[in-house]
């Protein structure tokens, strides 16, 4: 990244500059600032210049092997897709990821580039495979709340029926996937019984994202990748307003000193919020309309940031199936609450965004605040809210940064990885279990070719096509978005956890965090030791069922 880091030398020249006005008018100032001492950080210390990632060009595809050897021409692949509108994603102008995957048909007639980066890839794909694709199965769903469950009784009637007419391949949100992925209506991806042209070590697929939500882990059955693209859409990263961070944080470098603190692994929870301390008024005593907050948040956090800090309510044994943590393995995970509640108190937090009278008098949503300039930063927002309107017209560009570390107590960041949680809403892929041996070999060969051909449409969507209107930051942007890529993650817990909730009654590891944080006592442990002989004994039954539906 091309950038000089300058912090030494700039506060050099303050001592030396404040030296000398005593000197001259003899008066000592009414104030004194101090910058963050990130004492339990690594220091942030000059590093050779290096050459900032290329913005306009496209990476040099490499394939895996020679497609164009492959003749499906007397194949068909359906697809099913989620077709829907959510109004959290309309009112902020971003895009139904539904746009992002379908083909000719749809862009034969656009205009925006990430559209016709999703024209241009079917089109290269199919023509490729000589292979027809019947895109028109839609599966429209006018209650967002309830897709995710609905669909799970589509694809079973799907598997009751064995049509000859059912969709090959699904696309539906994650949550709904991993459900279907556990009940066995899925080919297994690493099947070798028959011809498989999917290559899951290729690095536009997450494995362990999908490997995190199996049982078996010898077995795949929800496809997360690049094809889809939604995986980075709607997976969670901290917003930040640089021109709060270039003139509050001048004394720093402002964006500069922040980016750095990424590149060098001292992106912390400590960092962030003495930053955010630093930059806003909460403790000048400043109240009301006027207060600008240092950071804001909402519930996502939780979730997230647990994704985020390495911890797992889940272990695996040395066959690596899944078992639930208890006893001593979940005090670390303890400890994590008590840092979020530390969070919570303070002054230039805001966990339910209730002090921005003027910057979100509805309290709509913490973007809200953040958009109309109330904080510097905003923790848990979607990539996909750099699409919107809004952002994109804010007068000061919207910076993304992966979420902070999490540091134990004693701890240090060597070795610590940023990561980032990817929302149940993300869409995945299955190959229906009711397919021919010939169209699963279609279908391991649509999505593995759409999957390797996804960097070019990477470039175009989230590299250029974020850039557009007031919010182009330059470099800096496609570095961080890289950063947050190579850690996306979506930890069994987050999904199945869920789908335990939803159909047993029982409390999710994060409503059970959200009780302690809103209540400032840690009660995490014993609440969840309550629970657990349920969730174990649930866990133990699945286990035994799992496996593909016997058709």
């Amino acid at each position: 990244m091309k950038r000089h880091v300058r912090l030494l030398a700039l506060l050099l020249a303050l001592i030396m500059c404040s030296a000398f006005l005593a000197a001259c008018d003899g008066d000592e100032g009414d104030e004194t600032t101090t910058a963050p001492t990130t004492t339990q950080n690594p220091a942030v210390t000059t590093k050779p210049t290096t050459t900032a990632p290329a913005i306009t060009t496209a990476p040099q595809q490499v394939y895996t092997q020679d497609w164009e050897e492959l003749n499906f021409e007397d194949t068909a692949v359906r697809i099913l897709y989620n077709d829907y509108v959510t109004t959290a994603m309309s009112d902020a102008g971003a895009g139904n990821s539904l746009l992002y995957l379908k083909g000719p048909d749809d862009y034969a007639g656009a205009s925006r580039g990430d559209y016709k980066a999703a024209y241009e890839r079917h089109r290269k794909v199919a023509d490729a495979l000589n292979l027809t694709l019947d895109e028109n199965l839609t599966y429209r769903m006018a209650n967002w709340d309830g897709n995710c469950d609905s669909i799970i009784n589509d694809i079973r009637a799907f598997v009751d029926s064995n049509s000859d007419e059912n969709p090959t391949v699904v696309i539906h949100q994650n949550y709904g996937m991993v459900r279907a992925g556990i009940l066995g209506f899925f080919f297994n991806a690493l099947d070798d019984e028959e011809e498989n042209y999917f290559n899951l070590d290729h690095k536009n697929w997450y494995r362990d994202m999908m490997l995190e939500n199996t049982i078996d882990p010898t077995e795949i059955y929800m496809l997360m990748g690049d094809y889809t693209i939604d995986q980075l859409r709607f997976s969670f990263g901290v917003l930040v307003n640089s021109g709060i961070a270039n003139d509050a944080l001048a004394i720093f470098d402002g964006m500069d000193y922040i980016y750095d603190l990424v590149d060098q692994n001292a992106w912390t929870y400590d960092a962030m919020m003495e930053l955010a301390s630093f930059a806003s008024n909460a403790d000048s005593g400043v109240t009301g309309d006027d207060l600008v907050m240092g950071v804001i948040s909402d519930s996502w956090v939780v979730r997230n940031f647990f994704a985020a800090s390495g911890l797992d309510v889940f272990g695996r044994d040395p066959a690596g199936l899944p078992y639930y943590k208890s006893g001593e393995e979940i005090n670390p995970i303890h400890d994590w609450v008590d840092e979020l509640i530390t969070m919570d108190t303070q002054s230039y937090f805001s966990y339910n965004w209730q002090r921005d009278a003027a910057y979100n008098p509805s309290k709509t949503s913490p973007a809200t605040t953040f958009v109309n300039g109330g904080s510097l930063f905003a923790l848990s927002q979607m990539i996909l809210t750099l699409e919107g309107e809004n952002v994109q017209d804010m007068d000061n560009p919207a910076g993304i940064l992966p979420n902070p570390l999490y540091v134990p107590d004693n701890g240090t960041t060597a070795g610590l990885k940023y990561q980032s949680l990817v929302s149940d809403n993300a869409n995945a892929a299955g190959v229906l279990i009711t397919s021919d041996a010939r169209e699963f070999t279609a279908a391991s060969a649509f999505l593995q070719m759409m999957t390797e051909e996804s960097d070019n449409f990477y470039q175009m969507y989230f590299v250029e096509g974020l850039q557009r209107k007031n919010n182009s930051i330059g470099a800096e942007h496609a570095e961080m978005l890289q950063i947050i890529r190579e850690g996306l993650c979506s930890p069994m817990s987050f999904l199945y956890d869920n789908y335990v909730a939803k159909d047993s009654g029982l409390e999710t590891y994060g409503a059970i965090m959200y009780k302690s944080i809103d209540a400032g006592s840690n009660t995490f442990s014993s609440d969840w030791d309550h629970q657990l002989p349920t969730k174990v004994a649930r866990l133990e039954t699945l286990k035994g069922n799992y496996g593909p539906a016997d058709n």
